[in-house]
């Protein structure tokens, strides 16, 4: 009973960090759209533009903030409820007992425990790549106040592209991390 209590628990966070990651890329794709064409644009609409892709760029590093908590929680879940069918099984007993090693869970658990501790370090690559985004989104922003400066165009398509790269680079680890907890859900039984 014990071992299916956590087992439950442990899908039941995975399915929840799925659900978070899905929505991450579609959030980045949405901000790097807004600010393609940033400079094509009148002074006012390149206000709107960047505002909404900070909005965006605020909800994905929730989700991936949040779906990294899930993806961790789900590990250490795993972890103790391991331990603990090992100890119902009369193996060990040391109360609370954590397993110091993924391999000593049921074979389907470990393979997803793999990919999720691998889906974790990338949420939480992605997650730093969108907060410097947001960083080069908030000085475009203040540039925009000084549009009579000599060069301020080119700093802030300057500043555009750099945010534009880090998106692209955070939207292909977002990816990994929905194809690896999509994976891990298949590897673990209902």
């Amino acid at each position: 009973m014990a071992a299916q209590a956590w087992k439950t628990r442990f899908r039941e966070r995975v399915v929840e960090a799925e659900a978070r990651c899905r929505m991450i890329p579609v959030k980045i794709v949405l901000a790097r759209a807004l600010m393609a064409g940033l400079l094509d644009v009148p002074l006012v609409g390149r206000t709107q533009n960047i505002k909404s892709a900070e909005l965006s760029l605020q909800d994905a590093a929730s989700d991936l903030y949040t779906a990294a908590s899930l993806l961790g929680s789900a590990t250490e879940l795993a972890h103790y409820g391991g331990g603990a069918e090992l100890a119902f099984r009369g193996r060990v007993f040391i109360p609370f007992n954590r397993l110091g090693t993924i391999g000593l869970l049921p074979a389907a658990h470990r393979l997803a425990c793999e990919k999720l501790l691998d889906a974790r370090l990338r949420a939480a690559d992605a997650y730093d790549a969108v907060e410097r985004c947001c960083g080069h989104l908030m000085l475009m922003r203040g540039l925009l106040g000084f549009p009579s400066v000599t060069g301020v165009d080119e700093r802030i398509d300057a500043e555009r592209l750099e945010a534009h790269n880090l998106l692209g680079n955070a939207r292909g680890m977002a990816d990994d991390c929905v194809r690896l907890v999509a994976g891990a859900l298949e590897d673990v039984p209902t």
